[in-house]
């Protein structure tokens, strides 16, 4: 049977000391709140990166990306953070099948809490195959 993952690491600088134990409380009342609503089960965990940043990562390969943006556009709310954060994943499979490598990004502006961009290469190549949407030219 072929497993799936998706594998991810990024740091988030909350600006101040005192914002880091804040954002695991935030962190439980996240996954709480997921649990509540999803009946599923937190896709990332956090721990301390330096004085006042965390690194949010994968929860043992099987990580979801779009939890760990709600988690940071929350911190960003919380700890009025600013600037551009991004967020970069692979998916990958236990077994070589057509179709079970992927990865994608996600651009978010902290300021305004807004995804400014996000791509999924597997949906980008399924567009261009379909002529949808032209892909970029290798120069």
């Amino acid at each position: 049977m072929t497993e799936y993952f998706t594998q991810f690491a990024a740091r988030l600088d909350l600006g101040a000391p005192e914002n880091v134990s804040d954002a695991f409380g935030l962190y439980e009342s996240f996954s709480d709140d997921l649990m509540e609503k999803d009946d599923g089960v937190i896709g990332f965990t956090i721990e301390t990166d330096g004085d006042s940043a965390i690194r949010i990562c994968d929860s043992e390969a099987h990580g979801d990306p779009d939890h760990a943006v709600q988690f940071v556009l929350a911190c960003a709310g919380a700890f009025r953070l600013k600037g551009r954060w991004g967020l970069t994943w692979s998916t990958t499979c236990s077994h070589p099948v057509p179709r079970g490598f992927s990865g994608g990004a996600q651009l978010v502006d902290l300021g305004s809490r807004k995804v400014l961009a996000m791509i999924d290469c597997e949906s980008r190549l399924d567009a261009g195959l379909s002529n949808v949407v032209p892909l970029p030219k290798r120069s």
